[in-house]
């Protein structure tokens, strides 16, 4: 799988548009409860690209070239 800065720009801006991160100080039970409910109303497609989305991440991620420091 080839990836490009492009597509990630793409899908970060797909991701800030679907999950919306909003800074919420609520119980660590009420923030549950609401993410339960909000994966809950989402259609089975929606739930499937979100599910890819996390894994094309996590394998570029892992398969990233490792960058080391220049010691001087």
């Amino acid at each position: 799988m080839i990836f490009e800065l492009e597509y990630f720009v793409n899908l970060k801006e797909y991701l800030s548009k679907k999950m919306e991160a909003k800074l919420n100080h609520d119980k660590p039970e009420k923030l549950e409860a609401k993410r339960i409910a909000e994966v809950k109303s989402l259609s089975y497609i929606e739930r499937l690209e979100r599910l890819m989305a996390i894994i094309e991440l996590s394998y570029s991620l892992k398969n990233a070239p490792k960058i080391y420091p220049i010691k001087k």
